[in-house]
């Protein structure tokens, strides 16, 4: 997660005061509700609407104590809202976010971000969505993009209109922005991982022992190369971390669709010239991404592809092993070369093998 995080705060950099000046007059950012609401409209209804909650206490019940801080020091509010790696404990989320409002750094999904959800949720605290709005606008107007601001207070405010139909609160539902969009490609990712961890968990541990003793070599060559394969995205725009890690989980997906056709009966099979004829055309793609005319590819060169096409051989072969621990006949060895040899054709011809 951390390398994830550090390119979704990399993408911030001289993009950032472009993504937030949306909608903002010509001298930047606002930096007071009164300035904010000066572009009129519904700028002025969220500007008066935070200054009406900036006053709002929480419930000192919800308040972390002395003993809560010292227990939580270095916490990450998203981690444990959201069950992220270990077991999901709201209350501890709620202080941990107070502990994170409280300092300079953090993710943009922490701290007062969070509270919001908390409230406006109710999770693990009486539903407020008075309370969620204050920490909506808890960070001023320079806390996020205009229109994520916006989306965000417009939608609680929405929530509080008679009869309306109880919808759950994310800040990411209202990105606007590609730091944020970051941030939440990054908590996305890990949310699916957990998922996605627990399905390997339950096939592999179905597997004949051999398979199961050779997974964890695979996996880790496996992780070498989704980490590897990212060098053929465009880093070029605002987005650019949410594109490596779309990358990422979607090689991640592939393999475990794979995975799940390798312990089942038929998942894979092909004859030799089959595989020939799959290999010949993988080939004919490669060669005519090297030599044929390049297109704008944004930061993406041809080295580049040469190194992913090394980094794919290595992936190839350490898929063959586990088959072949797996018990694979070599009829389900060519199904399997073949699928994989298939999907990175695809690629190089900028198509989709879904």
């Amino acid at each position: 997660m951390q390398r994830r995080v550090m390119m979704a705060a990399a993408a911030l950099g001289a993009t950032l005061a472009a993504a937030t000046a949306i909608g903002v007059r010509a001298g930047g950012q606002a930096h007071s509700w009164d300035e904010f609401g000066k572009e009129g409209g519904d700028y002025a209804k969220v500007a008066a609407v935070c200054k009406a909650h900036a006053k709002l206490a929480p419930p000192p019940a919800d308040l972390p104590s002395p003993s809560d801080r010292a227990g939580l020091k270095s916490c990450d509010s998203q981690t444990l809202y959201f069950g992220i790696g270990r077991s999901q404990d709201v209350t501890r989320a709620r202080q941990c976010a107070y502990i994170e409002a409280g300092g300079k750094d953090g993710s943009p999904l922490g701290g007062n971000v969070l509270l919001a959800a908390v409230y406006a949720n109710g999770d693990g605290v009486k539903r407020d969505l008075d309370m969620a709005i204050h920490f909506a606008c808890a960070d001023g107007p320079e806390g996020a993009a205009p229109m994520e601001i916006m989306g965000r207070i417009e939608f609680l405010e929405a929530q509080k209109a008679a009869g309306a139909a109880f919808e759950r609160y994310d800040a990411c539902d209202h990105a606007t922005s590609g730091y944020l969009g970051g941030f939440c490609s990054s908590r996305a990712q890990d949310l699916g991982e957990v998922e996605r961890k627990k399905k390997i968990a339950a096939l592999v541990g179905a597997w004949p022992a051999p398979a199961r003793a050779a997974y964890p070599v695979f996996a880790k060559a496996e992780e070498t190369y989704v980490t590897a394969h990212t060098d053929e995205v465009d880093l070029s725009g605002t987005a650019r971390a949410s594109m490596v890690i779309e990358d990422e989980t979607e090689v991640r997906d592939k393999g475990l669709e794979l995975l799940q056709r390798l312990g089942a009966p038929h998942g894979f099979s092909a004859t030799p010239v089959e595989l020939a004829s799959a290999d010949q055309a993988l080939n004919a793609a490669y060669r005519k991404v090297m030599t044929g005319p390049w297109p704008d590819y944004g930061t993406v060169k041809r080295e580049d592809v040469k190194k992913v096409q090394r980094a794919w051989i290595k992936y190839r072969d350490a898929w063959l092993a586990l088959a072949r621990a797996h018990g694979a006949d070599q009829r389900t060895l060519d199904g399997l070369a073949k699928a994989l040899t298939d999907q990175r054709r695809t690629e190089l011809e900028g198509g989709d093998d879904k």
